[in-house]
């Protein structure tokens, strides 16, 4: 069995081709000719991401509630299970498959994987209330937007001129923690860093810049959702 490694976690959380990305109308404007865009990724591509990092050490397992509108998804990758909740209404004609693919991708988070689309931006654009869809030129933005976004994203961790190596000094490595936006002041930085450290005790420096990042993508993905410290 694999162990859940810091680099394990990276290679999880890195984002899907921009391709994969796809989006449904939410809200829509009075006059139906704007909608919110909501951004999603199909299970499948959480499902390959999975096989493609962990291989045959991963599963899922399912409790759904007995109207079928609430599911528990328990999702364990190399020995390590965590837990989420997927709902939906009675009326979704689909309601148990929507609970549980919600239930799983909200479990999958929980490891960094598919989070950092929480964080792609919210968009609202053209809208043909006649054929319920998006415009073709709509869809255009947001495809740009989402490439975009998703290059920052990927690219976060280049921000001191690296990849996905050892940064050059803890200081370099607050710096860019400090950058990302998910610390109140340097001394917060310090300590979170300080306190990752100990709790690890990495062997080399290319180990702790791993949990480093990690760590910072998990704070960011946890502000957007209103779940900061």
């Amino acid at each position: 069995m694999t162990i859940l490694t810091a680099e394990l976690l990276r290679k999880l959380s890195k984002p899907f081709p921009p391709d994969v990305i796809q989006f449904k109308p939410g809200a829509t404007t009075q006059d139906n000719t704007k909608a919110l865009a909501l951004v999603y990724a199909d299970s499948r591509a959480y499902f390959d991401r999975l096989d493609e990092v962990a291989g045959a050490d991963w599963s899922d397992d399912y409790e759904v509630s007995p109207d079928g509108q609430r599911v528990v998804c328990r999702l364990t990758i190399s020995g390590v299970t965590r837990t989420d909740v997927g709902e939906c209404d009675a009326a979704d004609k689909n309601t148990t498959t929507t609970a549980a693919a919600q239930a799983f991708k909200r479990a999958s988070a929980k490891f960094g994987l598919g989070r950092y689309i929480y964080n792609l931006p919210s968009q609202w654009v053209a809208y043909d209330k006649q054929k319920r869809r998006f415009t073709d030129q709509a869809l255009v933005t947001l495809r740009n937007t989402v490439s975009e976004a998703t290059d920052a994203f990927g690219g976060a961790a280049k921000t001191s001129g690296l990849d996905n190596g050892a940064f050059r000094s803890p200081t370099e490595a607050i710096d860019w923690g400090m950058a990302q936006g998910v610390f109140k002041a340097q001394q917060h930085a310090q300590n979170a860093y300080n306190k990752l450290r100990d709790e690890h005790n990495p062997q080399n420096a290319t180990e702790m810049a791993a949990w480093w990042r990690a760590d910072v993508a998990r704070r960011y993905a946890e502000k957007v959702a209103g779940a900061g410290d």
